[in-house]
């Protein structure tokens, strides 16, 4: 299973080691992390640990067996497409609705180009790309990016599952570790003029 959210948070205060590699990795496509510790209340103990202590998923991307894995989408989009920057999809300040559809358009033909996904034709699929199509408010594109999200995090995990050779863990098992594709070296692209903060 892999879940879009911290599951180890050991620390008190400041970020995760996972965090600061990732962003070492891709910061210069635009990415950055949001700080997880324990001074935060809905990390401490994060939801996700919590579900998956409850049906009894390790928190190690190594263990054998039944296993959680702690992904982040943006850097798997970049590190699997070779986008030259963040996606930019997800609600943020000053991204309107149609950069937003733009960016929309682009994530779903991504997810359609997997074929061991199988999503072209599917009938949940179209309904939710049409969805997309027909959004005229933000919420609307609120509603379909939960589900989309979903779907990456499930290639992730089928990946991990069956050629964990083509990710790459940051940080370590106990300390918080997210599963993601190797540092990218591909080119960057240049920052919009008016993006928003790098950022989830």
């Amino acid at each position: 299973v892999a879940v879009d959210a911290p599951l180890e948070v050991p620390n008190a205060t400041g970020t995760r080691a996972c965090e600061r590699a990732l962003a070492s990795a891709y910061g210069r496509y635009g990415l950055g992390c949001h700080v997880a510790n324990r001074s935060r209340p809905w990390f401490d103990p994060p939801r996700g640990e919590t579900l998956a202590r409850r049906h009894g998923w390790s928190l190690d991307p190594y263990a054998g067996g039944p296993v959680a894995i702690e992904v982040y989408p943006h850097a798997a989009l970049i590190g699997l497409f070779g986008l030259g920057r963040v996606l930019p999809y997800k609600a943020k300040a000053r991204r309107d609705l149609a950069t937003r559809q733009t960016a929309f358009a682009q994530l779903l033909a991504l997810l359609e180009s997997v074929a061991e996904l199988g999503l072209p034709g599917h009938p949940d699929w179209e309904e939710q790309a049409a969805a997309v199509r027909a959004a005229t408010r933000p919420v609307h594109l609120e509603r379909a990016e939960d589900r989309l999200d979903a779907v990456l995090c499930a290639d992730l995990a089928r990946r991990w599952a069956t050629g964990p050779a083509t990710l790459h863990v940051y940080g370590t098992p106990g300390e918080g570790a997210v599963v993601a594709p190797p540092p990218p070296t591909h080119p960057r692209a240049p920052r919009p003029a008016a993006a928003a903060a790098p950022g989830y």
